[in-house]
Formats: structure tokens, sequence, C-alpha cells
């Protein structure tokens, strides 16, 4: 049912970054991101967590890789 819509901005504008996964961190109101970059020869990954009242933060940069998957095991 997709009555009742929302549009929340995470996080800053980041042009060249899109987000390549998303998961929900069990047990929280947080979310867990993939940020990435592949632009000409370079690439970035940025791990992120975020809610949706606001909090946002960058946990992790990395320079050189790109990762378009993040899972929790159980």
């Amino acid at each position: 049912d997709f009555t009742d819509l929302q549009v929340k901005h995470i996080g800053p504008k980041e042009d060249l970054f899109g987000f390549s996964s998303l998961r929900k961190i069990p047990g929280t109101d947080r979310y867990i991101a993939l940020k990435a970059l592949e632009n000409q020869d370079v690439t970035e990954t940025k791990i992120c967590v975020f809610d949706l009242n606001g909090y946002y933060s960058v946990i992790e940069e990395l320079d050189g890789v790109k990762f378009e998957g993040i899972e929790f095991l159980p």
C-alpha cells in the first residue's frame, strides 16, 4: 500500500556518489548503506549509517575500491 509516501534527504548531496546497497540494522531504527563512486579511473566507497530522524554518519571511507553489496549474517 503506497498511499503514504515520504521523501527523506539522507546526508549531504554528493553528485558523483550513488547508493549501491542499503540494509536495516537488525534491532535498531538505523540503516547502513554503501555509497559508491566510479568516475574514470577513480573508485571509492563510503560506509554510512543513518536513521529517518536526521542522524547521518560516514563510518568508513575506502579509496580505490568499489563495493556494491552488504549483508548481515545470522
